[in-house]
C-alpha cells in the first residue's frame, strides 16, 4: 500500500467522529436537550477514577523505565483529574450558575493536552536517574499548578463576562492547537509504533471534542457526543498506557502482542545465530595450532583444545578440572599475570616454565585474557611453544658471554705484551741513538753508523705500533683518560703539518692548510688531538700516489661547532671495504704482500678518539678520486678566539 494512501486512511479515521458532530451541529433540535445529573456524575466520577488510575499505570512506567515522556503523561493524567473534579461536583449547581459549573470542563482538557504535547517533545531522551524520579520537587509544583487553573477557573466564573462566547474559544481553540499540534509532530518523526498511533487517535478526540463543546450548548446531544468523543480518546490512551506497562514500560518501544511476537521471533534468531557461531567458535579453537585454554572464576579449567593438552603430553580428560595454576612450575607468575588481566580486563602476557607429563620441560608464552564463557565471568589462556627460541637465546647470550670474556682476555693480553715489549725496545733505542750519534766515540766503520741508524727507526716504528696498540686495549677497558684544557686548534694543526711535511716531501705530495680567521679554541686532550689528525694525516700521505694534494680545512659549522676536514687524492675506498677499513686491526689490503704497512690502527683510534670527545667522524670516499674525512666537535667543546 503507498504510503500517502495509509496516511490518508489513518487520518480519516480519526476524522470519523467530526461527521457525527458536523450532523448534530446542523439537524440537531436546540430546545432538545438531556439534564441527567445523576448519570452526568456517574459519568465524571468514573472518568476521575481511570484518570487516577491511567496515571498510576504511567508512574509504574516512569519508575521503570525512566523515560520523561512518561512523566509527563503521568502529569497529563493527574492533572486532568484534578481540574475536571470540579466540574462533577458543580453538576447539580449548574441551574443557579451555568458558568461555574462548564468552565472546568475545557480547562482540564487544556491541561491535559498541553502536558501531552510536552511529552512528546521529551520523547528519546535519556532516562532520568532513579533518584530523580520519586523527588517530590518533579512533581509537587506542577500539581500545585492544576490546583492554582481551579482557582483561576473559579475567580474566571466569578466575573460577568465568564458566560461570553471569547472565553470557551480561547480555552477550546488552546486545546485544538495542542492536539493538532502534537499530531503533526508525531507524524512528521515519522513514529509509528502502535502507541504513537493510539497517541495520534486521543488528540485527534481531544481536538474534535473541544470543536463539539464550542458549537453545542450545555446538556443538548451534541454536548453529550462531546463527552463521548472526549472520553473515547481518552480511553484509547490509557489503554496504551496499560500496555506499555504489560509489556515494556515504555512510550516509544514495541508493545503490541503481534509486535511482541516479532520481537521475540527476532530474539530467538539471533539467540540461534549466536549458538551457531558458538558452535564455530569451538570448532576453530579445536582446530587451532595455539595452545587455548578456558578458567572459571575459581581457575579451574572449563575447556582446552587438543594443541594445548598435546603440548603437556595429556589427555582432554586429564586436563578439564584440574587447576590452571598447577600447570606451572612457579604457579605465582601465573597468578598474578591472571590477577592484572582481570583487574584491568586487558590482555596480560608473560612466560613460564611447564612441566610435560614425561617429565621434559616446555617453556611457554602465555597470554590471559578476561571474558564471559557460556555466561559466566572466565579468563582465556593462549599458549605458544617457545621452549626453541628461549634455548636458543641462551646459547645466544652464553656466546655472546663468552666473547665478551675472549675480547677481554685478547686486550689484556695485548696490554700486559705491550708492556714486556716496550721494557726492552727502549733499550735498544737507547743504544742505537747513542751510537748513532757516537757519544763515546766514533765506530770507525760508516756501515756500522748506517746499520745503527736502521735499527733506530725500526724501533722506534715498533714503539709507535706498540703505542697504537695499547691506546686501543686502554679505550676498550674504558681506562684512557682525557686531559683536557683549551687549546689553539691552530697551532695544534701547524705542529701536526711540521711532523709529516719530511713524509710528504720523500713521496712529491702538495700538503695545504687552510683555517678560517678567529677559529675559535678547543676543550680537549691536545695529546688525543694530535694523534687524531696525525693519524689522518698519515693515512692520508700513505695513501696518495706521487703528485698527489691533500688539504687541511678548519672551520665553523651552522650550529657553531667546529668543523676539520682531511682531503687527499689517493687511491680511494671502495664502499663495501668501508665497515672494514674502519675497524681495529684491520685494513682493506690484506693480501700476505701488502702494498701499505701498518697494523690498520690509525682510522680506528682517530674515531673513537672523536667519540670520547663528544665529536664524530664520516667518510666521504670514491675508489680512484680521493677521500674526504670530516672531523665535528659539538658547540659546547669551542671557545671564543683568543685576541
Amino acid at each position: 500500500m503507498a504510503a500517502w494512501f495509509k496516511e490518508a486512511v489513518e487520518l480519516l479515521f480519526m476524522a470519523t467522529p467530526m461527521m457525527a458532530v458536523a450532523y448534530l451541529a446542523v439537524f440537531q433540535d436546540p430546545p432538545l436537550v438531556a439534564r441527567d445529573f445523576v448519570f452526568h456524575e456517574f459519568a465524571i466520577g468514573l472518568s476521575i477514577v481511570l484518570s487516577v488510575f491511567a496515571g498510576w499505570v504511567a508512574w509504574r512506567c516512569y519508575q521503570s523505565s525512566g523515560e520523561p515522556a512518561l512523566r509527563w503523561i503521568t502529569l497529563a493524567f493527574i492533572g486532568f483529574a484534578v481540574v475536571y473534579a470540579p466540574h462533577g461536583i458543580l453538576t447539580r449547581h449548574s441551574s443557579q450558575d451555568l458558568w461555574m459549573f462548564i468552565l472546568f470542563g475545557p480547562a482540564s482538557r487544556v491541561v491535559m493536552c498541553g502536558f501531552l504535547l510536552v511529552a512528546l517533545t521529551r520523547l528519546g531522551q535519556p532516562a532520568d536517574s532513579v533518584a530523580d524520579r520519586t523527588k517530590p520537587s518533579r512533581w509537587l509544583p506542577w500539581l500545585g499548578m492544576a490546583v492554582g487553573v481551579d482557582l483561576l477557573v473559579w475567580a474566571l466564573a466569578s466575573t460577568p463576562f465568564a458566560g461570553q462566547y471569547a472565553v470557551r474559544l480561547v480555552q477550546e481553540g488552546a486545546t485544538i492547537l495542542m492536539a493538532v499540534a502534537g499530531i503533526v509532530l508525531i507524524r512528521w518523526r515519522g513514529q509509528r509504533t502502535g502507541m504513537m498511533w493510539l497517541y495520534q487517535l486521543a488528540l485527534g478526540a481531544f481536538a474534535t471534542s473541544a470543536l463539539a463543546f464550542l458549537l453545542s450548548k450545555a446538556w443538548t446531544h451534541l454536548w453529550w457526543l462531546a463527552h463521548a468523543v472526549f472520553a473515547a480518546g481518552f480511553l484509547a490512551l490509557a489503554y496504551g498506557v496499560a500496555q506499555a506497562f504489560l509489556t515494556t514500560r515504555s512510550v516509544t518501544a514495541v508493545y503490541s502482542p503481534e509486535q511482541m511476537a516479532a520481537k521475540l521471533a527476532a530474539t530467538e534468531a539471533v539467540a540461534a545465530e549466536s549458538k551457531a557461531a558458538e558452535r564455530r567458535l569451538k570448532a576453530l579453537l579445536e582446530t587451532s595450532p595455539i595452545g587455548i585454554a578456558v578458567s572459571d572464576r575459581e581457575g579451574n579449567l572449563v575447556f582446552c583444545n587438543a594443541r594445548q593438552a598435546d603440548m603437556l603430553g595429556m589427555t582432554l580428560g586429564d586436563m578439564l578440572g584440574k587447576a590452571e595454576r598447577d600447570l606451572f612450575v612457579d604457579a605465582g607468575i601465573r597468578d598474578r599475570a591472571a590477577a592484572l588481566a582481570r583487574q584491568s580486563g586487558l590482555p596480560v602476557t608473560a612466560e613460564a616454565a611447564q612441566d610435560r607429563r614425561d617429565g621434559t620441560r616446555q617453556w611457554s608464552a602465555v597470554t590471559w585474557t578476561p571474558l564471559t564463557f557460556e555466561g559466566q565471568p572466565a579468563l582465556v589462556a593462549w599458549t605458544v611453544d617457545i621452549t626453541d627460541r628461549r634455548r636458543a637465546a641462551t646459547a645466544l647470550e652464553q656466546a655472546k658471554h663468552a666473547a665478551e670474556v675472549a675480547n677481554r682476555s685478547k686486550t689484556e693480553f695485548l696490554a700486559a705484551m705491550s708492556h714486556e715489549l716496550r721494557t726492552p725496545l727502549n733499550v735498544i733505542n737507547g743504544f742505537a741513538e747513542v751510537m748513532t750519534t757516537e757519544i763515546l766515540g766514533p765506530m770507525g766503520n760508516a756501515r756500522y753508523a748506517e746499520y745503527a741508524r736502521h735499527i733506530l727507526d725500526s724501533g722506534q716504528h715498533l714503539a709507535s705500533l706498540i703505542n697504537d696498540v695499547l691506546d686501543v686495549s686502554a679505550i676498550e677497558a674504558g681506562q684512557l683518560p682525557l686531559r683536557e684544557t683549551e687549546i689553539d686548534l691552530v697551532a695544534v694543526i701547524e705542529s701536526v703539518r711540521v711532523m709529516v711535511f719530511d713524509r710528504v716531501r720523500e713521496r712529491d705530495l702538495t700538503l695545504s692548510v687552510e683555517v678560517v680567521p678567529n677559529l675559535p679554541h678547543l676543550i680537549c686532550d691536545e695529546r688525543r688531538m694530535k694523534q687524531i689528525l696525525l693519524n689522518l694525516l698519515s693515512n692520508a700521505v700513505k695513501f696518495t700516489p706521487a703528485g698527489g694534494r691533500i688539504t687541511v680545512t678548519a672551520g665553523l659549522d651552522k650550529g657553531g661547532g667546529v668543523t676539520i676536514r682531511v682531503a687527499d687524492t689517493g687511491i680511494g675506498i671502495k664502499p663495501e671495504d668501508r665497515e672494514k677499513a674502519m675497524a681495529p686491526f684491520s685494513q682493506v689490503d690484506s693480501a700476505l704482500e701488502r702494498r701499505f704497512e701498518g697494523l690498520g690502527l690509525g682510522l680506528s683510534m682517530a674515531i673513537r678518539l672523536t667519540e670520547m670527545h663528544g665529536g664524530s667522524l664520516a667518510i666521504d670516499s670514491e675508489p680512484g678520486k680521493g677521500t674526504i674525512i670530516t672531523l665535528r666537535f659539538p658547540e659546547r667543546r669551542s671557545l671564543a678566539a683568543a685576541c
